[in-house]
């Protein structure tokens, strides 16, 4: 992107920290029980009467669960952290193409309106993605939840049926 370049349409878009902090503690948390239970462990596992483990294979179950779970830990703290020093990134619509920020891990994305095969908007359990088709065989999503505001996934939908009106439009 250069330097010269403005965009002329901009909308906040970020995770919420308040969708970060239950998940970092839901792993901190099955990291200290599931690590408690591998040192702790006297006995096997019966998983459905149908996987039986004596208490080495059960204290190695619970050590892996432990483990993984403590490998997400780190993941969350990083989103935490580019939430809070990354100040109000913006989901940016410039001439010819869209500018979709960085959340989380996914990368930030910038997206040419002619390398748009099809965008499809999707809604699941009061949730809404627009999903953008490249023609790399990638795919870019834009969440309702990151937005500012809800009505700018409307808007957003408009501007890129405006900017991209000879494709397939699902909905």
């Amino acid at each position: 992107m250069s330097q010269n370049e403005i965009p002329y349409l901009k909308f906040g878009y970020s995770a919420r920290l308040w969708m970060i902090i239950p998940g970092l503690l839901m792993f901190s948390c099955a990291s200290y029980v599931f690590t408690h239970l591998a040192i702790n462990n006297d006995r096997g596992l019966l998983i459905n009467g149908i996987i039986h483990l004596n208490s080495i294979g059960a204290s190695v179950l619970y050590a892996s669960i432990g483990a993984i779970s403590a490998l997400y830990v780190p993941l969350g703290v990083l989103s935490a952290y580019r939430l809070i020093y990354n100040k109000n990134p913006k989901l940016s619509f410039y001439e010819n193409h869209i500018f979709i920020p960085q959340i989380g891990l996914t990368p930030e994305r910038k997206i040419l309106y002619h390398s748009i095969l099809a965008f499809y908007e999707i809604e699941m359990y009061g949730h809404r993605i627009l999903e953008i088709q490249v023609n790399e065989g990638k795919v870019a999503r834009i969440s309702g939840t990151h937005l500012s505001k809800s009505e700018d996934f409307d808007r957003i939908v408009r501007e890129l049926r405006l900017k991209t009106d000879s494709i397939e439009v699902g909905a």
